[in-house]
């Protein structure tokens, strides 16, 4: 950013607008000299939202060997990144991604009848908010290369990969590659990470709903990492030697810094930081591939999604004795998504400066360890279409794909 303004936050109270110019000396002030926390829940950076701004970097068209167009979109917008020792002669590159905003919270309600039906949608404005950075980490052995004649490294001189952290929401997921964990593109080292619909969170592999969040019975909070669209085609970013930029340490930035780099030395929020108005709720829902909305179904097409609806104060009660306390229900969905989707920039995440271990995704909370599959997915029971029918029980072999588990124990399809 070169335009905004930063102003200070505390207890829902905006106290003053600090600077409107982004000048360094503000910057280094209210963030990084003034001490080691960054002070990064108490100044905030409202960008200037301009329409350039708002449209980003923009795609261009990705062609193939003979130079004709293949229908995918090529993103121009840079990605950032930073070095660590991470011991043991590792090193440990962080690449940040940065997103304009955060879109709403992805969900999906499942009935418990026995069949594979669910309905996706997004619940807006819930999850909504101004400033998002992403990331990925990559650990490698600290190899040097020599090259004699200065032409590019090949694959078979370039050092593979170690693990592959992936970064979402404030959980992590860590493969291993020298147990083939890894996804690599093509004929390279390059990881592949895929997009999470809105949430941008960064997983390995595609799937129709990454179910992190159970919030009811039959609610959960889903990533969505389908990455073709109506047409078949995709967007991606690939490196280059031009839009891979290393981030400066804060303590790097100084007046002679170029000013299109003083945001390096910000360490307080991304964007303005105000709560989503609850009170009015819309959910958008998803046709089955998840490339379009379409209408929601009526109570008589899925009763349970009706009733989440209902519970969640989105639609109103059947009947006005009905005590459903929407909303502390809906208040919980917004703050959980506030909690696990900050603001904060690439200084203030721990892992900008040391290596950091995985993180359970929240729905694994209370699963006691060396639950096997029969327990666990027995247990995982499902709220009745009705309230008055039968609850089945289910039990699936997921020993061969792990990291599908969730997806399996409550039927859903996993994109490939």
């Amino acid at each position: 950013p070169s335009s905004g303004k930063i102003y200070q936050f505390s207890d829902g109270v905006y106290l003053q607008t600090i600077d409107e110019r982004l000048n360094l000396t503000t910057l280094l002030k209210t963030t990084r000299d003034l001490d080691t926390s960054f002070n990064a829940h108490e100044y905030f950076l409202a960008h200037n939202l301009t329409e350039e701004y708002m449209n980003g970097a923009g795609y261009d068209e990705f062609l193939d060997e003979n130079n004709t167009s293949t229908g995918h979109r090529l993103s121009r917008a840079p990605i950032y990144y930073n070095v660590i020792d991470s011991g043991n002669n590792t090193w440990t590159f962080n690449y940040f991604f940065y997103y304009a905003f955060h879109g709403y919270s992805n969900m999906i309600s499942v009935p418990s009848n026995g069949t594979r039906s669910y309905t996706p949608f997004l619940l807006s404005p819930v999850g909504m908010h101004e400033g998002d950075w992403e990331g990925t980490s990559v650990k490698v052995c600290q190899t040097s290369i020599e090259d004699q004649d200065g032409d590019v490294p090949t694959k078979q001189q370039l050092p593979k990969p170690i693990a592959i952290t992936y970064r979402q929401h404030d959980f992590t997921e860590i493969t291993d590659c020298t147990q083939g964990e890894c996804h690599f593109f093509e004929d390279s080292y390059h990881p592949m990470g895929f997009v999470a619909l809105f949430s941008h969170a960064t997983y390995p592999f595609p799937s129709y709903n990454h179910v992190y969040h159970r919030i009811l019975l039959s609610l959960f909070l889903v990533d969505r990492t389908n990455y073709l669209d109506e047409l078949n085609k995709m967007s991606f970013f690939q490196p280059n030697a031009t839009n891979v930029i290393r981030l400066l340490n804060p303590q790097e930035v100084n007046f002679t810094t170029p000013r299109s780099q003083y945001w390096n030395a910000f360490g307080g929020q991304w964007g303005d930081i105000t709560s989503p108005n609850l009170k009015v709720v819309i959910p958008d829902c998803l046709n089955e591939n998840q490339t379009a909305y379409v209408p929601c179904p009526t109570k008589e097409q899925d009763p349970v999604f009706y009733r989440v609806m209902q519970m969640i104060g989105v639609y109103p009660p059947d009947d006005d004795s009905e005590n459903l306390q929407p909303n502390s229900i809906l208040a919980a969905i917004a703050d959980f998504s506030a909690h696990s989707n900050d603001q904060s920039g690439p200084v203030t995440k721990l892992w900008f400066h040391e290596e950091t271990p995985p993180i359970n995704a929240p729905i694994w909370d209370g699963i006691p360890q060396n639950t096997i599959e029969e327990e666990y997915c027995s247990a995982f029971i499902l709220v009745p279409d009705t309230g008055n029918q039968h609850v089945e029980y289910h039990t699936w072999n997921i020993k061969a794909n792990m990291l599908g588990v969730l997806s399996m124990c409550i039927l859903l399809p996993v994109g490939t």
